[in-house]
């Protein structure tokens, strides 16, 4: 089924390579773009040429496109926890399903929630095989009377004393009783009903996984999926909110337990990067301060150092392909700040080097006045400071030696 998919995105524009993975029950195709491409016009240019492809797949095969996230959309998890014992996991399953996604996906920024563990609950028709051969039905015939079971229809209207009445057909199954009674065929005018024909009760579907919590059992659990480009701290904060507002319309003794909250970490991000700036800029200034006896020197340090962080974003804001790296190495993880260290950031020690050799002089713009320091073991020469205006080092420290007949100490 792959095949014909694959072969048809190939010529979509802007597609690097197309990629399928096929496993029982499962296939998965990934379509791998150009870098700059913009996510939301490649899954249009994909949903077109799917409408292509539709008519020669297999009948009852429908692609579904995946949702608009990426690798690093995974930011919050939760497991339902059933504190008194007494529901079984497709019940907890049927809430997750029917009613905590469904509340969870309202939220801004969430683009799916998927679901782990847990048994989805089936009506299961176990057809005695005996009884169709004295009946003489088939079993397709079953099948197709079940599936034609369970439906709403709209009819006409019908006129009575100069009112319309509105016909529809009320035809959702409700209990296992209600599928007890759908009528199959008829012999000898008696109507053959399922009941006739075999037993009808819950259970459960073919699982591919499980979901435990901390040696207490199997449980129930949510994966928060975040919409490319949107903030995950405030996804994360919009989650945990709802998560409040419908917790008092929970079963009693049902419990929404938060098992991943990707907060935690963007929160200990900041707080060590506020930290390491915090630090490195206390101890570059005290080293100033110590070795140069100046205080505006150490204002290079305070003032570069923040400066070159914020600076590392603008590229994030204004560049497309630099957005992308920047969401998948997630904002706030001091890694992004490695790749997006600007080369000129090795000037903030500017004026703190204690070697005297003449290529560390910084030369401004006029002859005769130059940026340096100069230390030695046994002297230190007296400096003034530089009233030069166009010397690009006056805001922070800029220094010529004074004129003939200044005393050494």
């Amino acid at each position: 089924m792959t095949y014909p998919i694959v072969t048809k995105l190939l010529a979509a524009p802007h597609v690097k390579a197309v990629r399928a993975q096929t496993m029982l029950g499962d296939s998965y195709v990934f379509v791998v773009f150009e870098d700059g491409t913009d996510l939301y016009w490649a899954r249009s240019r994909v949903l077109e040429y799917m409408q292509q492809i539709e008519g020669g797949l297999p009948a009852n095969v429908h692609p579904v496109i995946g949702p608009d996230a990426t690798g690093a959309g995974w930011v919050y998890e939760y497991v339902l926890v059933d504190r008194t014992h007494q529901r079984s996991l497709a019940e907890l399953r049927s809430i997750q399903d029917w009613y905590l996604r469904y509340q969870l996906e309202t939220v801004p920024g969430v683009a799916e929630v998927a679901t782990i563990g847990g048994f989805v609950k089936q009506y299961q028709v176990n057809v005695d095989p005996n009884k169709l051969r004295a009946y003489d039905i088939p079993l397709s015939t079953v099948i197709e009377k079940v599936r034609a079971s369970t439906n709403e229809v709209g009819g006409r209207v019908l006129e009575m004393g100069g009112a319309e009445y509105m016909i529809r057909g009320l035809g959702y199954l409700r209990s296992l009783s209600d599928l007890e009674t759908v009528p199959v065929a008829t012999k000898n005018g008696t109507a053959v009903k399922i009941r006739d024909l075999g037993t009808v009760a819950f259970g459960p579907d073919i699982r591919e996984g499980v979901a435990e919590w901390q040696g207490e059992g199997e449980t129930v659990a949510g994966i928060v999926v975040m919409r490319d480009g949107m903030n995950a701290l405030n996804v994360i904060n919009g989650v945990k909110k709802k998560l409040l507002e419908t917790k008092s319309s929970l079963p009693p003794g049902v419990e929404v337990v938060s098992s991943y909250d990707r907060s935690g970490l963007i929160h200990a991000s900041i707080e060590t990067l506020q930290h390491d700036l915090l630090e490195e800029a206390i101890i570059v200034s005290v080293v100033i301060i110590i070795f140069l006896f100046h205080f505006r020197s150490a204002l290079i340090p305070i003032l570069t150092l923040p400066i070159a962080v914020l600076a590392s974003f603008i590229r994030c804001t204004t560049s497309t392909s630099a957005r992308t790296s920047c969401r998948s190495a997630d904002l706030r993880s001091p890694s992004v700040f490695l790749w997006m260290r600007p080369s000129s950031w090795s000037r903030t020690v500017i004026g703190s080097s204690p070697s005297i050799s003449p290529k560390n002089q910084f030369p401004s713009p006029r002859g005769d006045e130059f940026c340096w320091t100069r230390r030695s073991k046994s002297v230190r020469q007296s400096f003034s400071h530089c009233s030069s205006s166009s010397c690009p080092f006056c805001l922070f420290s800029c220094w010529k030696p004074r004129k003939a007949g200044c005393s050494a100490r």
